[in-house]
Formats: structure tokens, C-alpha cells, sequence
């Protein structure tokens, strides 16, 4: 590293250090790790980090009533020490009660005209979504009742801060961002360009690929970053936003996450009729009937429920299933000047509908079969059907076969051959 290179530092200062000191029980410990490790954000967060984390973890009390998050907020005003900052949250003792409807910022209020939507107990984490992804609180979440013999709820809680500044400074995240970065801001904190940035997550395979596909990887590695970003120059990248991006990267699912930030365009943690109205119109979701019972469903008669993060993936499964449907029916519309399931549409109409108008990626392989088995003859359709199963099953078997009898020769002679490449996959 040049001495002019800038650098991020693994340590805050004095003031912040001693700050982020608390000593924490083994089972204090042992209730914020479980916490981490059962949430579907953090379980990437390496040793180091797990250990900033409990470390910096504070206890809050709570009477029963009070709001610890309101929704549409973005700090939670409890947090009086911490300057009014958005917090993660874990339930120590007690019981939260988590209010999704009602009005924005009026938690007292939410309590006596609402049933909370599900109850969190000890162990339970909740308010890391806002912390994440910059946004305001989905929800309003007030203390319900303290453990047996206990007059508070007691909280473990890392403010945002802490998050970003200490939790993921981890001498292995530091290093690789330090690794790549090549600017530095006004501040002196050193930046990635988006070249350093696209380096940095494809420099393991960066041979392999062609100067086309090198470009289109970075353009889809970019438009990412900036769909879940909080640094305002498009052109550069902090520590933060790199930490953030490989922790949505590493969920197993990181397309949901990115379809729901795409949703959620005012940023509120939830999508309401509005929001999927917008997203629809803008041209993502051509000719979708609004009136359709899956909207009534999904947003209730009245259009009044909101579709929260944890629900979100079972609600794009079933978008893209009423997506098909609704294809389907306005195909044999179009095809017919009418609604007709009596006459069906073509071959070639049918598997229009499945590969164009269903946001479905269908392997190419599975497209020439598909005109296979719908527009060929069909002595042809079987013979390719049958060709297919035999290169894909009977011919591996019986090259298996042999490599078995094979072995079996050679170990009686004192000798041994592994499997062919291709098998050992």
C-alpha cells in the first residue's frame, strides 16, 4: 500500500471505543448471537463483526406502552443518548407488539385502536431493515409486558451509528475495501470507483470472461449498487455501501430483496396499491388488470394492507403465476377479438406466451423443446425428447457402468483410476 493511499481504519476514537465497551453475561451473549445467526441479514457477518456487535450492544428499559419505533419515522425517538438515531433491536425480556396498520407516526394511538400483528419475544430481533437500507420504519413497535417479577422490557440495542462506523469494520472487510479503493473523499476516507467496486466482487473469475461480457457485468453490478445505496455520488463508493451490498448479496435470495426495493419506491419499508399501481404503470408490468382478484388478495377489498418484507416472497411467486394467467387470457383476447377458452391459442402463441409475456427465463434448451414437442412433427418431437433423455441420463449410467467394471480390473491388477471429470458433477 502507498503511503498516499488513503485508508479505512479499523479502530474509532477514544470517546467511541469506550462508548461501544459493555459487558455482557455469557447468556446476554449467547441470546445476541442466536439473534444474528437467526436473522436472514446478518448471518453473513464474520466472527469479528459478531463480536463488535455484542460488544457495542446496549441495554434499554422500557414501561409497558411506550413506543420504541413509530412508523414512517426515521429515528426513533427513544434513543435520547444516541441523538434520536434509527437502532437495531433485541428483545432481552419481555414482550413488543409490532403494528403495521394505522396512522404514520402515532404509536400511542396505534396500540388502542389496533391488535398488533404478531407479538416478539426474547431472543427476537426486529428494526434492522430501516438501519440497512437508509428507509423509514414499516411498522410501529410499542413494549406490551415484561417478564414475570420484572417491571420493565429490556432491549439489547445497537444504534445505526455503531452499525455502520463499528460492527462492520472488521480487519477482513477493511482489508479488501482498502485493497481496492483508489480515491479519496473530502473527508479524507478513501472511495472505490465503480471499476474498483466491480473489480473487487469479480476479480476471482475476471480472466474468463470477454471484454463484452466484462461490461455487461458491470453495468449489472452498478445498477444494483444504486438501487440499495445511500452515498450520493453515483461514481463512488464508501465502506458502508461495500459492506451493505455483500451483505444482500449474500441472502439467498438477493433478487427478492432487489424486486422489493423497486417496489418500495418511497422508501417506507412496505408496498401499499399505490406503490404497486406506480410500478405497474411505469411500464414493469404491461396490461395488468388492477381489479384482478390477486390485487383484492394481496391489498384487501378495500385496498388498505400493505405487503411487508417477510411476506414479499411469497408475493412475488404468486405475481409472477398471475402475470401467466393474465398473458394467457389476453392472448386468446387478442386472438380471438374475444374471450374464448373454448378455442385455445396456437402452438406458437402458447409458447409466445411463455417465454415473452411471463417474465420467466426459460435455458434455451428448454425452449427447443418446447417447439419440439408443440410445433414439429410429432415422430420427431419423440425422437428429440427421447435423444435428450438418453444424453441425459442412460449415457452418464452407462459410461458410469463401465468406469465401475473398469475399476474393478485395474484394483485387482494393484491399480486405481478416479471417475471422468464430467461425473464427479
Amino acid at each position: 500500500q502507498t503511503p498516499h493511499k488513503p485508508a479505512i481504519s479499523l479502530h474509532l476514537n477514544k470517546h467511541q471505543k469506550l462508548r461501544c465497551a459493555m459487558q455482557k453475561s455469557k447468556h446476554d451473549e449467547a441470546l445476541i448471537r442466536l439473534a444474528l445467526h437467526r436473522s436472514n441479514f446478518f448471518t453473513c457477518l464474520d466472527e469479528e463483526q459478531v463480536q463488535r456487535f455484542i460488544s457495542s450492544a446496549v441495554l434499554t428499559k422500557y414501561k409497558p406502552g411506550d413506543v420504541l419505533i413509530s412508523r414512517g419515522a426515521f429515528a426513533d425517538d427513544n434513543l435520547d443518548d444516541e441523538g434520536g438515531a434509527l437502532a437495531i433491536y433485541i428483545v432481552r425480556s419481555g414482550t413488543v407488539g409490532v403494528y403495521v396498520y394505522g396512522d404514520e407516526r402515532h404509536g400511542n394511538e396505534v396500540q388502542a385502536l389496533h391488535s398488533p400483528q404478531y407479538m416478539a419475544g426474547p431472543g427476537d430481533m426486529f428494526g434492522e431493515g430501516a438501519v440497512l437500507f437508509d428507509r423509514a420504519r414499516s411498522a410501529s413497535v410499542l413494549a406490551a409486558s415484561p417478564d414475570k417479577g420484572l417491571s420493565e422490557l429490556e432491549c439489547w440495542t445497537v444504534s445505526a451509528e455503531k452499525f455502520r462506523n463499528f460492527v462492520l469494520r472488521s480487519e477482513n472487510m477493511v482489508s479488501t475495501f482498502n485493497k481496492y479503493a483508489s480515491k479519496a473523499g473530502d473527508d479524507g476516507e478513501p472511495l472505490m470507483t465503480m471499476d474498483d467496486f466491480v473489480d473487487s466482487c469479480t476479480s476471482a473469475d475476471s480472466s474468463a470472461r470477454t471484454e463484452k461480457q466484462s461490461q455487461l457485468l458491470k453495468m449489472r453490478i452498478a445498477n444494483t449498487l444504486s438501487i440499495l445505496r445511500s452515498a450520493k455520488d453515483h461514481e463512488r463508493v464508501n465502506f458502508e455501501d461495500f459492506c451493505i451490498f455483500h451483505i444482500l448479496m449474500s441472502r439467498p435470495d438477493p433478487e427478492v430483496d432487489i424486486a422489493f426495493l423497486l417496489m418500495d419506491r418511497h422508501g417506507r419499508g412496505y408496498i401499499d396499491i399505490k406503490d404497486f399501481k406506480e410500478y405497474c404503470q411505469s411500464g414493469k408490468l404491461f396490461n395488468f388488470d388492477e381489479s384482478s382478484d390477486f390485487i383484492k388478495r394481496y391489498f384487501g377489498n378495500k385496498g388498505k394492507q400493505v405487503i411487508r418484507h417477510y411476506s414479499f416472497s411469497q408475493f412475488l411467486v404468486e405475481l409472477q403465476r398471475e402475470m401467466g394467467r393474465q398473458a394467457y387470457l389476453d392472448a386468446l383476447k387478442q386472438s380471438h377479438g374475444k374471450f374464448s377458452t373454448v378455442s385455445g391459442l396456437s402452438p406458437r402463441q402458447f409458447i409466445d406466451v411463455l417465454t415473452t409475456s411471463c417474465g420467466w427465463r426459460l435455458p434455451k434448451g428448454v425452449k427447443e423443446r418446447l417447439e419440439n414437442i408443440y410445433i414439429k412433427d410429432p415422430y420427431k418431437a419423440a425422437e428429440s425428447t427421447a435423444m435428450y433423455v438418453t444424453l441425459l441420463h442412460v449415457l452418464p449410467f452407462a459410461l458410469f457402468s463401465t468406469w465401475i467394471f473398469l475399476t474393478g480390473i485395474l484394483c485387482f491388477n494393484g491399480r486405481f483410476i478416479g471417475p471422468p471429470s464430467f461425473l464427479k458433477n
